[in-house]
């Protein structure tokens, strides 16, 4: 009988220790899905604001080329007088 009662009870702490270790993998695997989550947007938000500097570097550029264009040599250098 203790043979028996043995075998229970390593099977009983075998399915507790698999519950407990499915526990974990299911709680690995999200926090490796959220990971990858934030990695993503992390990785859209840095996409996005290279596409707005780009933008805004043009623009001022090309503000700069119609300045110089409209005043000449005006804009570049200034005028001293006195």
């Amino acid at each position: 009988m203790t043979f028996r009662s043995d075998l229970t009870t390593r099977h009983h702490l075998t399915s507790r220790k698999d519950i407990h270790m499915q526990h974990i993998e299911l709680r690995l695997g999200a926090i490796h899905e959220r990971q990858a989550l934030e990695r993503s947007l992390r990785n859209a938000d840095r996409a996005a604001l290279a596409s707005a500097r780009s933008i805004r570097e043009r623009v001022g550029e090309s503000i700069i080329r119609l300045g110089h264009r409209v005043a000449g040599e005006s804009l570049r250098a200034p005028v001293w007088t006195g």
